[in-house]
């Protein structure tokens, strides 16, 4: 089950700063408007741990988490 203690302690395991020092050097954000890279990687790791079937899903289950 899905819990989202669990997705904070796998977040712990990336390093943010060396995250953003990789996005920064690929130049990932430069067109970003809204959604960063670190959030886009989050949703996408969300939406593995709850085995999101659908674009949907996962926007319910992300903005229930909000």
């Amino acid at each position: 089950m899905f819990s989202p203690i669990r997705l904070s302690h796998i977040l712990q395991f990336i390093p943010r700063a060396a995250f953003n020092a990789a996005v920064k050097q690929s130049q990932a954000d430069r067109y970003v408007k809204k959604v960063s890279s670190w959030d886009l990687l989050v949703t996408l790791l969300l939406g593995q741990l709850t085995q999101a079937r659908s674009l949907r899903s996962l926007t319910v289950t992300s903005q229930a988490l909000q």
